[in-house]
């Protein structure tokens, strides 16, 4: 979509208006940019037919929760976005929030399944932050810590909840945003549901009361870092520590960092050092890994489409880890199945040259009701969860007719 914009200056001009404007109508959008009546309808009906406009009776306003959104905002107004702080949208949804924290100053965050050092550390960091406001947080892993999360506390010990007995006023979900990847927690309808995420929208998305989003960040713990300088919050020494594992975890150790991950890294390098981070960050594969690699090798379906190689492959745990192996080797795309009594999940992987041609998680969104789950994450390391194990087979079938399509070319098996 930005593509487009950028080659047709009418387009520019009309989302400049629009993105500064709640509302609007044609003849105003036609006589404020100086851009021909007809001109204006037909532009406006490409963006109402990629739904970044939406049309309410005889008035006009942008779709904020269009997927494009984030991206061309930032695109005309770098200049609204001051260094190392929220855009002018995200500081509306944290304003919307802090009146109901302050009110209640009672809170439970969750993180995803396998709680990883950007989900950990942005929770933690969140929660001491919001404990300087006189906001006691608690912090639930309905579905457990990774092994990096475990060693990250044993620097800086922090009471984590694997399940709760009570309801909280709000709840802050943080580094996901669908059920199936917090155990399908129960939200009660009377609380409050803040969403703070990196990631695509998923199936929470639309139910949250206020939600501080950027699928252009690399990390969660960029925005929470900025989430605390906007309230004016002390970084401490801890809480710097936590952002820092996160930031790094989650740009894989720097290998996909742009200018601000490095800014910001900076700036919480004053009371931490790096090395520490990445020290504790590493954590050496053990035995139970290995061999669920070598099983999920033996069991590898292979396909040819024009010059990719795609995998699947099964296994009982591990399988993000093995997707990533996978792509690191030999495929170009992996797509690794684990199924466990009444659950399925599932991780996808590209390498980096697929960006920009390929998005998983659009390529996983077909399966969505054959799974009984959802499907979230990034373009190139995408994930689903779901409550139909029994569907593997059909789910294949889905996924290659999709690849298939988006690549425009059959595919050729390789077994």
């Amino acid at each position: 979509m930005i593509e487009n914009i950028l080659g047709s200056k009418t387009k520019i001009k009309i989302l400049q208006f629009i993105l500064k404007n709640e509302e609007f109508s044609i003849k105003q959008l036609s006589n404020t940019t100086n851009v021909d009546l007809s001109i204006c309808i037909k532009d406006i009906n490409d963006f109402i037919s990629s739904k970044f406009v939406v049309k309410n009776n005889n008035q006009y306003l942008v779709n904020k929760n269009n997927e494009h959104y984030d991206s061309i905002f930032n695109l005309f107004f770098k200049e609204n976005t001051i260094k190392f702080g929220l855009s002018s949208r995200r500081k509306k949804e944290l304003q919307k929030m802090m009146p109901v924290l302050l009110e209640h100053k009672s809170a439970v965050i969750v993180m995803h399944h396998n709680a990883d050092p950007d989900s950990l550390g942005s929770a933690v960091a969140l929660s001491r932050g919001l404990a300087n406001l006189g906001i006691k947080t608690d912090i639930l892993a309905p579905a457990g810590i990774s092994k990096q999360s475990a060693n990250i506390l044993k620097t800086y010990p922090y009471p984590i909840l694997t399940k709760i007995e009570k309801t909280y006023p709000i709840y802050i979900v943080i580094d996901v945003c669908s059920t199936e990847q917090i155990g399908n927690l129960d939200i009660p309808k009377e609380s409050k549901l803040f969403i703070i995420d990196h990631h695509k929208k998923g199936n929470l998305y639309d139910t949250a009361f206020a939600k501080i989003t950027d699928m252009e960040s690399h990390s969660t713990a960029k925005l929470v870092y900025q989430i605390l300088m906007e309230l004016k919050i002390n970084v401490t020494k801890e809480i710097s520590f936590f952002l820092l594992c996160g930031l790094v975890a989650d740009t894989a150790f720097f290998k996909i960092a742009d200018k601000h991950d490095f800014e910001i890294t900076v700036q919480l390098l004053d009371t931490n050092k790096l090395e520490d981070i990445f020290s504790i960050l590493w954590v050496p594969e053990d035995v139970s890994s290995r061999i669920a690699k070598v099983k999920a090798f033996k069991r590898l379906d292979a396909y040819k489409l024009g010059d990719l190689i795609l995998v699947f492959s099964r296994t009982g745990s591990f399988e993000s880890q093995i997707a990533l192996t996978l792509v690191r080797s030999a495929c170009n795309i992996a797509i690794v199945f684990n199924t466990k009594n009444d659950d399925i999940r599932i991780s996808a992987r590209m390498r980096h040259d697929l960006k920009g041609k390929l998005d998983l998680v659009q390529i996983l969104k077909p399966i969505e009701k054959l799974i009984n789950g959802s499907a979230g994450g990034h373009d190139m390391a995408a994930s689903a969860n779901g409550k139909n194990p029994k569907c593997v087979r059909d789910a294949k079938s889905v996924l290659i007719k999709e690849l298939e399509t988006k690549l425009k070319c059959k595919s050729k098996a390789l077994n």
